[in-house]
């Protein structure tokens, strides 16, 4: 009886490969969330939330299909960084940099 010991090796490195292969697309992602984000922003200085993220998934539709977690994900870490502030009223954002 004759088995083929190498098909196991490959099936660990296809998923390690497909593991860091997703990674680097989330990782994209995001980056190209807070481009967008930012590009809005220092067009409008000022949105309402849900106008910031109709505009976002307009404009990257047709690169991906992104989804209310990841941009809020992405608000949060450019107010984080600086970014962008929240209005004061709370429903909205302005663009500081």
């Amino acid at each position: 009886m004759k088995m083929n010991l190498s098909l196991g090796v490959k099936n660990v490195e296809s998923k390690q490969e497909d593991l860091e292969t997703s990674k680097e697309v989330e990782r994209r992602h995001h980056e190209a969330l807070k481009a967008c984000i930012v590009r809005v922003m220092k067009a409008r200085r000022n949105l309402k939330h849900q106008q910031l993220i109709s505009e976002v998934i307009q404009q990257l539709v047709s690169r991906f299909h992104p989804s209310i977690n990841e941009i809020k994900n992405a608000i949060e870490v450019l107010i984080d960084e600086s970014y962008l502030v929240r209005d004061p009223e709370g429903s909205g954002y302005e663009y500081l940099a």
